[in-house]
């Protein structure tokens, strides 16, 4: 059984979803968001992973604006991905589906 919360697009909404993507603890996430091309794309992924780095882990340089962007390891693709934290419109972790719930539609 899936529990589904449905939220409404507030101020404070975008927030919550990314700060469920962070405090993720590498669990495996699904995360749905709109890309640059207006693209809707649905993401499995995690944090935490460091396979495919060029340098070790707290020597690299990651120059996207940490405030605007996510970094997470797409399992499909199988490599980094940057996640724009203004355009979630979903996220699942833990089974649990948080904000539009027909967001992958």
């Amino acid at each position: 059984m899936r529990w589904v919360m449905r939220l409404e697009n507030n101020q404070g909404v975008g927030n919550m979803l990314d700060e469920l993507i962070l405090k993720s603890a590498g669990r495996f996430v699904t995360v749905t968001f709109t890309k640059k091309s207006g693209e809707l794309r649905t993401l499995n992924g995690r944090l935490g992973v460091t396979k495919g780095l060029s340098l070790p882990v707290g020597e690299g340089v990651n120059h996207l604006d940490k405030a605007k962007f996510i970094t997470i390891w797409d399992m499909q693709a199988k490599g980094y991905r940057a996640i724009n934290r203004e355009t979630i419109k979903s996220v699942t972790v833990n089974h649990q589906q948080f904000g539009e719930q027909n967001a992958s539609e």
